[in-house]
């Protein structure tokens, strides 16, 4: 499942790295994408995020965990993505 939503996040990078192309300087292409796409992927992944951890409110403790587990793998992707992307373009 996280696997899925980290590569979704570069698709979405890489999608607006190819729209940048108009900009002649990369540290320009570079930041806007980072403005486009960041804007685009912090939403989902917050609310991703905040879908599994309202899990935390479960009666049952093995979903109280999964919630908690998933919504910080989902935060971590998000963080990982804007920290490897950017040394691939």
């Amino acid at each position: 499942l996280i696997t899925g939503i980290g590569v979704d996040a570069v698709f979405v990078f890489e999608d607006f790295w190819e729209q940048g192309a108009r900009f002649r300087k990369s540290d320009t292409r570079l930041v806007y994408v980072f403005v486009q796409a960041g804007k685009s992927c912090l939403a989902t992944s917050m609310t991703t995020a905040v879908s599994f951890l309202a899990n935390l409110e479960s009666v049952l403790q093995p979903l109280r965990e999964f919630g908690l587990f998933m919504g910080l793998c989902v935060l971590f992707a998000f963080v990982l993505v804007l920290l490897v992307v950017p040394s691939m373009m």
